[in-house]
């Protein structure tokens, strides 16, 4: 299948024509590399930037931008056509052509308006456009079109259909410009390994459109794509190597088809790369995290070096779109063929099948490597749930539900005690220090010390959520054999139990592969929820507000602690498992 790819000539604007806005001292504006950059550093009230614009208001009016600001306040109003305090139509929910779109860094926006929106607002051909920010930050235009149809000005490539019908494929631009680098003072920071921007990609099923580097030498580079979770570290990590000239580079990837789903980021090796140092005619935008040498993890539980916010400028920027319908197709096949897997291993890994009763009651017939058939009912007497901190963290809560009623934990323990009111269900159990072992020896002392004291010969379901923290070489180099004896342990441990294993919030896919492996040659359940990992709507967000367990509250502050799951997210773990496990 061939998707309509085309420049669509549109009347851009001159960015250089801005009038500014409800002005503080403080305020800046500058225009380079096609990019119109206002800065305010006021940290409260509204500040911005607009223009007056002039089009045919008796037909649908479409504004088409690229824009975006460092703290994602930006917002947008139509005004009378002399003065930008004039505010006359919203740009609300209810204009937006496509999908809406979630500030991220720099996106593609666009807004249509019909002859009655300006007919009740008194306009008439000519408007306004105001752009404001709220608080401290900077905003960012990189392009401005109104017309009649839709689409970008011929300088700006977009790749769409045309048609009002065809949604528009989300696209959004993290980093700043680099070929200015040649001129900018190399920062010398020592002990340097990666650095990426404090912004996550927000498209499902997005893949890596563009890439900008400046390079100091030729050479073969490593790039990786991965999460930040929440003690900062890199997870669910894939590299690349990309082959760069000296001095600038333009990459163009997306044939390649590199995944950058929601919640993902590109980390550059800066080691290699190096970073610059901001100055008035080379400004930092964009927050930079690095990681090096010296930075490591405080959390005892866990090991590695951790990505902090640095005054530092990154050598490259990217930028992520939405999959085109080829790939987008290749994703259904995909997941139709993991539905099959997930059908397949009810045979493949537990010899299990459901059957209902006439009365409605749901009971499940078990073979045993001997042939004997057992009946019994898939509601459990007794069970045990060990995890990381999805299960368990700040608050006693599983990170991020918002309160101890809306992690996975808790939705299971109600379907569990709702289907047997006499299930006990265990309090949740903190193994993440397993994950984060290194040594086969280190995850059994694990075992015989946190794990197996609280199993019993009568628990007869375990819930293993133990794999995202497993993201070095040194804790991925026994843990294929050290899944398979864990699963072996509890069994022993505990004859009756049937053993589930979820997996993965951040693990990567060879994690993924050898686990599977490991739950069919140990009799365990393997319950995938990647796929929930990847909607970019599970996820918590910054400002949101949690209450622990003892009615503590706090507000998710770190992107790392936004990246777990929210309460949509945990709901839809819980009925993954709760499917798995009772049918239902």
């Amino acid at each position: 299948m061939t998707e309509n790819i085309q420049n669509i000539d549109n009347n851009g604007l001159d960015l250089t024509t801005y009038h500014a806005a409800y002005g503080v001292a403080g305020d800046s504006f500058k225009v380079t590399n096609d990019f119109l950059i206002f800065k305010r550093t006021a940290a409260t009230g509204n500040g911005g930037f607009g223009y007056y614009l002039e089009t045919d208001t008796t037909k649908d009016v479409y504004i088409t931008m690229v824009a975006g600001s460092t703290n994602n306040s930006l917002s947008y109003r139509i005004t009378g056509p002399t003065t930008l305090g004039d505010l006359r139509i919203r740009f609300d929910d209810s204009k937006i052509v496509g999908k809406k779109v979630t500030p991220c860094g720099v996106n593609l926006l666009v807004y249509r308006f019909t002859p009655s929106d300006f007919i009740q607002a008194n306009l008439s051909n000519k408007f306004g456009v105001l752009f404001t920010i709220a608080g401290a930050g900077t905003a960012i235009l990189k392009n401005l079109t109104v017309s009649n149809t839709i689409g970008l000005n011929a300088n700006y490539q977009t790749q769409n259909d045309q048609l009002e019908n065809v949604n528009l494929r989300e696209k959004t631009e993290i980093g700043q410009a680099v070929d200015i680098l040649s001129s900018a003072t190399l920062d010398n920071h020592s002990g340097l390994q990666f650095g990426t921007f404090d912004n996550a990609s927000n498209i499902d099923n997005g893949v890596l459109k563009e890439v900008d580097v400046y390079a100091p030498t030729a050479g073969d580079y490593i790039f990786k794509t991965g999460q930040i979770d929440q003690n900062n570290l890199l997870v669910s990590e894939a590299a690349y190597t990309w082959k760069l000239q000296k001095g600038y580079n333009h990459l163009d990837l997306e044939y390649a088809n590199i995944p950058l789903e929601s919640g993902y980021r590109l980390f550059a090796d800066l080691s290699a790369l190096g970073t610059y140092v901001p100055d008035e005619t080379h400004a930092r935008i964009f927050t930079s995290l690095i990681q090096d040498d010296v930075h490591s993890t405080a959390n005892p539980t866990y090991s590695g070096f951790v990505f902090y916010s640095c005054d530092t400028l990154l050598p490259f920027s990217y930028s992520v779109i939405e999959s085109g319908l080829d790939r987008k197709l290749d994703n259904v096949n995909q997941r139709i063929d993991l539905l099959a897997n997930r059908l397949e291993s009810v045979e493949s890994f537990t010899n299990t099948v459901s059957l209902t009763s006439p009365n409605g009651n749901k009971y499940a017939v078990q073979v045993d490597n001997d042939g004997k058939l057992t009946v019994y009912n898939p509601a459990p007497v007794k069970v045990l749930i060990i995890g990381n901190s999805l299960t368990i963290t700040r608050g006693a809560i599983g990170m991020a539900a918002s309160d101890p009623d809306h992690d996975y934990y808790a939705l299971l323990r109600q379907k569990f005690i709702q289907q047997n009111p006499k299930a006990v269900v265990q309090p949740r159990l903190s193994a993440a220090q397993w994950e984060t072992e290194t040594t086969s020896l280190g995850r059994q002392m694990i075992f015989d010390t946190v794990i197996a004291p609280a199993l019993d010969a009568d628990t007869d379901v375990v819930i293993i959520q133990l794999i995202d923290n497993v993201n070095s070489d040194d804790k991925k180099a026994t843990f294929k054999a050290d899944a398979e004896t864990l699963i072996k342990n509890i069994k022993n441990k505990a004859p009756k139990a049937r053993v589930f294993w979820i997996a993965r919030w951040f693990a990567d896919e060879n994690l993924l592969a050898d686990l599977k492996e490991v739950c069919q040659a140990a009799g365990a359940t393997q319950i995938d929820i990647t796929d929930i990992a990847r909607m970019s709507d599970t996820k918590s967000f910054i400002g949101a507000k949690r209450t622990g367990k003892d009615g503590t509250t706090w507000t998710v502050e770190s992107s790392g602690e936004a990246a777990h799951p929210g309460d949509k997210g945990m709901q839809l773990i819980a009925d993954r498992i709760s499917e798995a496990i009772l049918g239902r």
